[in-house]
């Protein structure tokens, strides 16, 4: 478990957890307002996403591949700067929330192998992945919207 402080650290641009097996959870609430990139890659038994406090427009880049988290919050329309979002092997990851939809300027979006996702949220035509879309090895049987062509 990492402690609850961590969530208020502000001038924190880079948080690399790769690998961290045994990490369960992480601070309930986050509010990084400098912080660039987040890795959990491999944070096998991490189930839960912290709520996102506040806008934190410097987050480029997060990497959630290989964690156990279900659902992401809602809270994730406040990662307004996000270019980048890996949620590939996330097994037990089955839905999104619509506030994706809201994150413009994401340009890729991977989702391979999300064995428990059968659909991409409704809302798709604010959301224009511009380099990369990674939907294999899921259970989507729709063809996404023409916005990601």
């Amino acid at each position: 478990m990492i402690h609850a402080s961590l969530g208020d650290l502000k001038h924190l641009i880079l948080l690399d957890l790769n690998n961290c097996k045994c990490l369960k959870c992480l601070p309930s609430k986050i509010s990084w307002e400098s912080l660039d990139i987040f890795i959990l890659s491999g944070c096998s038994k991490l189930k839960k996403f912290p709520e996102i406090m506040r806008n934190m427009s410097r987050l480029l880049k997060l990497y959630l591949d290989g964690t156990t988290i279900e659902d992401l919050p809602l809270s994730m329309e406040q990662l307004t700067g996000l270019v980048k979002l890996d949620l590939t092997k996330c097994k037990s990851h089955s839905s999104h929330p619509e506030a994706i939809c809201n994150l413009t300027s994401l340009k890729t979006l991977t989702l391979s192998g999300c064995l428990k996702l059968d659909n991409m949220p409704t809302n798709l035509e604010n959301l224009e992945v511009s380099e990369k879309l990674d939907v294999s090895e899921t259970a989507i049987r729709e063809t996404p919207s023409p916005s990601f062509a």
